[in-house]
């Protein structure tokens, strides 16, 4: 559901007159309801609805009534949470006792005597449902159904609710009862993961020119949690307040390493806290030296060890650590870098590890950086391009030399796919500025041409983050956008197909080592199978499995596509027609033991698709 559908729909809520029930926000952890519910939902209701009286209680560390009551307190009169109240001792107590909470009574009644004293006029919400104890869910939400059935009080509450399922499991009955009956409607939440992120990014005091260095690394890592980008964003900018004490280096180089060790801050950051990678292997990205810039482009990470620097006491030894998996850092690289280079920062490595920013260490990386990119690791294109997108820094006569040969390297599809609009654009601004000479609907062929031989083997998923353009574009910038979208979707499918066909050979080969190697691991990307195979092709290898197999797939591909798989339109027809082909096959065949077997697989297939359907709305917008 999206922001403003949500907001819509509490709206409606909160304008019906009587009510007697609550609504439920669901959504992950980190998707940022709790940022949505404080300073979107509140701020925008503070306008909208003054005279309403908004509350927010978070259930995490509460571990009865007693802790509830206080926190109920301590929100309707804030004062008691400062200092002086904390250290009042005696005097605090009293003034508790005066303003109601009476510390000898029983305090659910106490609570629900407190709360009753609150008009119809007022929101309570209660976030982080899923962090309560599974024994303390039920009474809680028992306390909740109380003052939305006695006191016509607006109750939101905010919850993981997969993840409350998945803490009780079996003991889900009382749960599922009690919600029920509480809970009229679950909206589930959907936030603008670029919007908000910007936000979190500048709060965070990182500048707004670095803010696509961490939103490119969370697209090309598939990541939407605000928890990890605020993370990511605050360890950012360390970096920047550390590079401003950097003297002696220009303020361009300055931007340049500040944009390469906030991406490798921000890639590392969501691998680490999705737990795909742990200190040794972070630590055997820097291959041949801990003490230098690395270029990734040739390295075979399965005959490198970490060697890492301690000192016992009778002096420095290196230590040698073998990764448990050789492949992770390969893995690591081809997402987030392949086919451009890395640029490792120790500093860095050693801050998400023991969380202590060493700002000497960094400095000093910073000096070996410098050389480095001023000898050989910044490839011709990059310079080039690096140049034109600062041409206000350049001389006159250099200008025109700049643009050919950037055009040059556009013929030959050198860029980036998500940079082919942005080239266009700031060439075309001098074609007009009449700073170079040249036509501009030449220039569209070439950047057109370019796009088509463009050589980025690694698509930008949510590619529409980072290339956009206003209503009132003109055709040549409209016709490059739609060009530079259907040649990512080219390059996605095909990077897409590619990783199929392997998952698509491990299932059918081992269906549980395929569940042991891929759906055990936190953060995975599973690919859809209809970029592999048809249907019919599905089922045609299905049939051709012994029946102790075909029973083994069947748990198997209900596990895989309940959480793990990228959904999409595609995806859903597919699934869709194998349940046709599934259900056709039933009918014309012989009772058999493989038929019972298909019979499973169906009322799999089944619930797959009825898990999907609550959410297809999205996959329409």
């Amino acid at each position: 559901m999206s922001q403003s559908n949500l907001h819509h729909a509490i709206r409606q809520y909160l304008d019906t007159a009587k009510t007697d029930y609550a609504v439920m926000i669901n959504g992950e952890w980190g998707s940022g309801k709790t940022y949505y519910l404080k300073k979107e939902l509140f701020k925008e209701l503070e306008k909208e609805k003054p005279e309403l009286r908004c509350i927010y209680i978070s259930l995490f560390g509460v571990t009865g009534s007693l802790d509830l009551n206080k926190k109920f307190f301590l929100e309707v009169y804030p004062f008691l949470n400062n200092k002086w109240a904390k250290t009042a001792g005696a005097v605090g107590k009293s003034v508790l006792s005066h303003l109601g909470f009476d510390f000898g009574k029983d305090q659910e009644d106490a609570l629900i005597e407190f709360v009753s004293k609150f008009n119809d006029n007022t929101l309570i919400v209660f976030d982080d449902l899923e962090r309560l104890d599974k024994d303390l869910l039920i009474e809680i939400l028992g306390f909740i159904n109380q003052i939305v059935e006695h006191n016509n009080i607006k109750v939101i509450i905010s919850a993981n609710e997969k993840e409350i399922l998945e803490g009780i499991k079996k003991d889900s009955s009382d749960y599922e009862r009690y919600i029920e009956k509480l809970v009229r409607h679950k909206l589930q939440f959907k936030l603008g993961f670029d919007e908000i992120g910007g936000e979190i990014i500048r709060g965070a005091g990182v500048d707004f020119k670095f803010q696509g260095n961490i939103l490119e690394a969370f697209s090309k890592g598939e990541n939407r949690n605000l928890r990890t980008l605020q993370f990511a964003s605050s360890l950012s900018s360390n970096i920047l307040k550390s590079l401003a004490k950097v003297q002696e280096v220009d303020q361009p180089v300055k931007d340049q390493i500040a944009g390469l060790a906030i991406y490798f801050l921000s890639t590392l950051s969501i691998e680490v806290k999705a737990r795909s990678l742990k200190y040794v292997e972070m630590k055997k990205l820097a291959s041949w030296s801990v003490e230098k810039p690395v270029d990734f482009s040739k390295i075979d990470f399965s005959n490198v060890d970490v060697v890492d620097v301690a000192d016992t006491g009778d002096g420095v030894k290196r230590k040698t650590f073998k990764s448990k998996n050789p492949n992770v850092q390969q893995e690591y690289y081809d997402k987030y870098f392949s086919p451009n280079s890395i640029m490792y920062f120790d500093s860095v490595v050693e801050c998400l590890d023991s969380g202590f920013w060493d700002e000497g260490k960094f400095i000093d990386e910073v000096k070996q950086v410098v050389n480095y990119l001023t000898t050989k690791a910044v490839s011709e294109p990059k310079m080039l391009l690096d140049q034109l997108f600062n041409y206000e820094r350049l001389n006159d006569e250099d200008l025109n030399g700049i643009v050919d040969k950037v055009l040059d390297f556009v013929g030959k599809g050198e860029y980036q796919i998500d940079g082919y609009l942005r080239i266009y654009n700031v060439i075309a601004s001098l074609i007009n500025l009449k700073l170079y000479k040249y036509k501009v609907k030449q220039l569209y062929k070439d950047v057109c041409k370019g796009i088509e031989k463009c050589k980025d083997k690694n698509a930008t998923h949510y590619i529409q983050d980072f290339v956009s353009i206003p209503d009132n574009a003109d055709d040549f910038t409209k016709k490059i956008y739609e060009k530079t979208i259907e040649r990512n979707q080219e390059v996605k499918t095909k990077s897409l197909a590619e990783m199929t066909a392997l998952h698509f050979k491990e299932f059918f080969d081992n269906p549980n080592a395929y569940a042991q190697k891929h759906l055990t691991k936190q953060g995975e990307s599973i690919p859809p199978f209809h970029f592999a195979c048809t249907p019919k092709e599905f089922l045609k290898k299905y049939d051709a499995l012994k029946n102790d197999m075909k029973n083994d797939l069947g748990s198997v591909f209900y596990q895989r596509q309940k959480g793990s798989v990228q959904i999409d339109k595609s995806e859903m027809s597919w699934m869709r027609g194998l349940k046709d082909q599934l259900e056709k096959d039933i009918k014309k065949d012989k009772v058999s033991i493989a038929i019972q077997n298909k019979k499973r697989f169906v009322h799999i297939v089944n619930k797959v698709i009825d898990t999907w359907a609550s959410i297809e709305h999205q996959l329409e917008e």
